[in-house]
């Protein structure tokens, strides 16, 4: 297999108080697979001790258990580390996703207990699929619903007769989904391409439970050059307001978006229902793409890009491609930005805003100068930076790890990383089963993550209902309240100027389905408490 020639690593951190500068430090590594080249491309978790991942094997044997040569490979792993529960299909084409843009599966728990999986299928002429539901051009985008079992309950393809790529999919609150990527296509599922030729197009989509699309939003498409030519969606989320935010890359160049050279990141706010609400780009003189965002606590947005040149819009490059961080505020006004990195190619993939105000960008980089303190090659690796609320470093830390493409938090603290391990390096243990390739999981423990104030983590029913739908209930004595989900965003916050003397009624129906942790603070005491909103 060829050199990769861009690691791409995924983190979610969960996270209360950050005080300590203390670093993360590697706890366990469990390697998964078999003789051949297997990856970890996506994980979730099904509950407070099961992890399901969706994968690419190539592998009849070690972990691998009947499969028929199919490529596809998805599984639960308990506590132990050990594999219950796996099966295989000839779908999402995974083992294709090595290519300019990055795209890779992507796995996302439903709120029917099954699983909804995003990735893209070749056609017939490259090597893919020969189903006659396939569109054309080299590649449609490709979504498979699995039972709670992991069982295919249906699978879909959607664009039209040339190039369709996907990114990222929502589960949302009515059993659908909405997905978005890019296209290069004007016919079959896409309408309003702009302009109408074969330029791409990014793309978002909203689908039924049974994957019939409800509505479908193009935007871009305005014709430019080189690698990222047109325009596109890496990375999307649900905002605070109910509707949708994604960041990519553009070539346009108008009144509204003022290209600096090559192509520039984007950032796009849509409504509820996808329409365009504003979008704004911002860009170095080279090739740009965002490539991951999220919301933070004071509305706003953190964008992460990659950058491939300096210019007068940004600050503190390096050389080669740089991590570029854009703090936007909810309007999409810019407050501050920074570039990040060495001499060599860095690239980021998810953020996490801590309690704090504090971030952790988690990323890939084969620099060992610049930003990275200390680097173990100069090949890629993990690299975790925390910065504070002002784009200034904290510290930074790598580990000898390939590539990582997926982060589960299962504590203040503790979370699990999945991705890519090579035989050469240094921490892939002796679970390594051979070939150039394993899979892996492994837990990294921050002490910095954990709240400074003594904290009872409890299993007693402190709040209740749990599972709960549209209210919970916390004692009377406490004071401060505060809900988070698993990016570690406060979701909810309510305070409690003295004691009632009864139960105290909390409302929750505008939050979606889903797991998150309750902080209650009393004094110098925080007891937290994982809840399930379950509708």
């Amino acid at each position: 297999m060829k050199k990769i020639l861009s690691a791409i690593v995924l983190l979610t951190i969960f996270s209360f108080c950050c005080d300590s500068i203390a670093q993360p430090q590697l706890k366990w590594i469990r390697c998964i697979g078999g003789s051949e080249l297997d990856w970890i491309y996506s994980s979730t978790i099904e509950n407070d001790s099961t992890v399901v991942f969706l994968a690419t094997t190539g592998s009849l044997d070690g972990d691998i258990d009947n499969n028929t040569g199919k490529d596809t490979w998805v599984g639960k792993i308990n506590a132990s580390h050990q594999i219950t529960k796996q099966s295989f299909f000839n779908s999402l084409n995974v083992t294709g996703t090595f290519n300019d843009f990055g795209q890779e599966p992507q796995i996302v728990k439903c709120p029917d207990g099954g699983y909804i999986a995003i990735g893209i299928v070749y056609g017939l002429n490259w090597g893919g699929s020969p189903d006659t539901t396939f569109n054309g051009g080299m590649c449609d985008i490709n979504i498979v619903k699995l039972s709670p079992s992991l069982s295919v309950e249906w699978s879909k393809y959607f664009g039209g007769s040339e190039d369709d790529y996907a990114y990222s999919i929502l589960s949302m609150d009515d059993g659908g989904f909405v997905f978005a990527g890019e296209s290069n296509s004007m016919d079959s599922d896409l309408s309003g391409v702009h302009p109408p030729t074969a330029v791409r197009n990014a793309w978002v989509v909203k689908i039924t439970n049974d994957g019939s699309i409800l509505w479908q939003r193009c935007f871009g498409g305005i014709s430019g050059d080189g690698p990222l030519k047109g325009d596109g969606a890496t990375k999307m989320i649900r905002t605070s307001d109910g509707g949708f935010l994604f960041t990519g890359f553009t070539t346009i160049s108008n009144e509204l978006l003022h290209n600096q050279g090559g192509s520039d990141v984007w950032i796009v706010k849509l409504d509820s229902l996808g329409v365009l609400e504003w979008q704004r780009s911002f860009g170095s003189t080279g090739f740009d793409d965002g490539k991951t965002v999220i919301q933070t606590s004071d509305g706003g947005y953190l964008i992460a890009a990659q950058i491939g040149a300096g210019g007068p819009e940004v600050s503190g490059y390096h050389k080669d491609d740089d991590i570029w961080l854009l703090k936007l505020n909810s309007a999409g006004v810019l407050e501050w930005q920074q570039a990040y990195g060495g001499s060599r190619r860095d690239d980021p993939r998810v953020i996490c805003q801590m309690a704090d105000s504090s971030y952790i960008i988690l990323a890939a980089t084969s620099s060992i100068d610049g930003d990275i303190s200390y680097n173990l090659d100069d090949y890629y690796n993990i690299w975790l930076l925390r910065i504070n609320a002002q784009g200034k470093k904290i510290w930074d830390k790598c580990l000898n790890l390939e590539y990582a493409s997926s982060m589960l938090p299962i504590a203040p603290g503790r979370f699990l990383i999945s991705g890519l391990v090579r035989d050469t390096d240094s921490s892939a243990g002796p679970t390594y089963h051979g070939g150039t390739f394993d899979g892996f999981i492994c837990e990294v423990d921050d002490p910095s993550l954990l709240s400074v104030k003594p904290t009872v983590s409890t299993e007693t029913n402190t709040v209740t209902p749990n599972p709960a739908q549209d209210e919970i209930q916390i004692p009377s004595n406490i004071g401060s309240v505060s809900i988070y989900n698993l990016l570690g965003n406060e979701v909810l916050h309510h305070q409690q100027t003295e004691p009632t003397g009864h139960p105290t009624t909390i409302d929750i129906h505008s939050l979606p389905a889903g797991t998150y942790l309750v902080k209650m603070e009393e004094g110098d005491t925080v007891v937290t408490q994982k809840i399930i909103i379950d509708r």
